[in-house]
């Protein structure tokens, strides 16, 4: 056979190219293929076959491979696959290989952002680039084994047609969605709404939808859970004895909830949050989560809990964002380095050339001086994605907890608490274990969710 990707000749059997180091599947054997729901991203350049009139063909392609780069790079760093490039337009998908919970909002996520980065790129025939974005979510056939970044392509099915005829749709430099992913993401971002349109291919007309802004939470209020609590008395007793004894005592603390996926971590910090706010409901609610892709997604929940404590909108201009933080970090409590760190997390200044502790003690400082006037619970979701210098933020917490009523609540799965280092250690000392539900709640829940009655297994045997 020949290595799909170089060209050259291998006599024989082998996992990767010996030449090029791709990895390499049998030829006598059709690939598996597997139904999935996926977001398929498609984004097109704007005018660019006019405005590549006239130019050098090696200017367009520089153009082009900039944007290209650009592109995949910010797709990628949002856990998806650029599957090919059609001319200059784009096919991303979120989905394959690896499954994510929030693939859609990742897609959104990455069209936005690409939105955001082309006018500030060389252009065809005009000084910008310009592009357009359409997302669709639905069932594609995947050929399970295709490496992704062959080239070659690995899905199949209406989906993957329907995200071009979107971005058609969409204004310039704009995201159109379709209603699943609309649905799927519509807690996350700001949509306007558009008329229905037929698209070729498509019978019924299709709602549609305008991304204009990711949401940050102003009191950072969840939603109302439509999943009850089952089975976590005890452990919602502790959080709040935790919150009550940070009150009593006009400290903070941390506390560090662990848990395997799905076994309603973020629940019962919903549950708490209920349970805070019926008591107390001047209590200040902040919530930052840790991203697992994204660039700056390291420092990202301390930007969100900045953005929920200046009640910054993503609709607001930089103007607009100053005047806010002048109004939550007043300048005689933030001295004005702590001021140009925080603005630097923001963007809103150049990057801190500050060393890491000077970073962490700002983040402190910050996240301290939040319930200077009325109790607060700060969480910080996912710190299993969190990098070093929020591990070392929430280690700084533990270690000089400060004169105000503060607790401060961090959500995990297990394996964060087993590395090893000081912040983890420190993230070790006050933690909250969830052990898998017992039968008899997980038929509790059940029979709520489904409308019904469930039997547990215990009962069945």
């Amino acid at each position: 056979m020949d290595c799909p990707r170089c060209g050259e000749a291998l006599l024989g059997q082998f996992q990767f190219c010996p030449f090029c180091g791709t990895a390499l599947r049998s030829t006598d054997a059709s690939l598996k293929e597997a139904r999935k729901v996926v977001s398929v991203l498609f984004c097109d350049v704007v005018g660019s076959t006019a405005g590549a009139v006239g130019l050098d063909p090696e200017d367009v392609s520089e153009v082009l491979r900039t944007y290209h780069r650009a592109a995949r790079s910010i797709v990628e760093q949002h856990g998806g696959v650029v599957e090919k490039f059609v001319g200059d337009g784009l096919f991303a998908v979120f989905g394959v290989p690896v499954v994510h919970e929030d693939d859609a909002e990742r897609a959104v996520r990455a069209a936005l952002t690409i939105c955001d980065a082309a006018p500030r790129m060389p252009g065809l025939g005009e000084d910008r680039l310009h592009v357009r974005c359409g997302i669709t979510t639905g069932e594609l056939l995947v050929r399970v084994g295709v490496d992704a970044t062959s080239g070659e392509g690995f899905v199949t099915g209406t989906a993957a047609n329907v995200a071009g005829r979107l971005q058609g749709l969409a204004p310039v430099d704009g995201v159109v969605v379709d209603s699943q992913t609309f649905r799927l993401t519509r807690d996350a971002f700001a949509y306007a709404e558009l008329a229905p349109a037929k698209v070729k291919g498509i019978s019924d007309p299709l709602e549609l939808f305008v991304a204009q802004a990711a949401l940050v939470p102003v009191r950072g209020r969840r939603a109302e859970q439509a999943v009850p609590l089952v089975g976590r008395a005890t452990e919602l007793s502790a959080l709040a004895a935790a919150r009550d004894e940070v009150v009593a005592a006009a400290c903070s603390a941390v506390l560090t909830i662990s848990g395997e996926p799905g076994l309603g971590k973020s629940r019962l910090v919903s549950a708490l949050e209920e349970h805070v706010f019926e008591r107390a409901p001047s209590t200040v609610w902040r919530v930052g989560h840790c991203l697992p892709y994204g660039d700056g997604a390291g420092l990202w929940p301390i930007a969100e809990i900045l953005r929920g404590e200046a009640e910054i909108l993503e609709s607001d201009d930089a103007a607009t964002m100053l005047e806010k933080l002048d109004i939550a970090l007043p300048r005689d409590l933030y001295p004005n380095w702590v001021r140009r760190r925080l603005l630097s997390i923001l963007g809103l200044g150049p990057s801190s050339s500050a060393d890491h502790a000077e970073l962490v003690a700002a983040c402190r400082h910050f996240i301290s001086l939040i319930a200077r006037q009325r109790p607060a619970v700060i969480v910080f979701e996912d710190v299993h994605w969190a990098d070093n210098a929020v591990l070392a933020v929430l280690a700084e917490l533990v270690r000089h907890p400060a004169d105000v009523p503060l607790l401060t609540v961090a959500t995990a799965r297990p394996e964060l608490l087993e590395r090893d280092g000081a912040s983890v250690a420190a993230l070790r000392q006050r933690v909250v274990h969830l052990d898998p539900l017992a039968d008899a709640d997980v038929a509790s829940l059940a029979a709520s969710l489904l409308g019904g009655t469930a039997m547990s297994r215990s009962s069945r045997r």
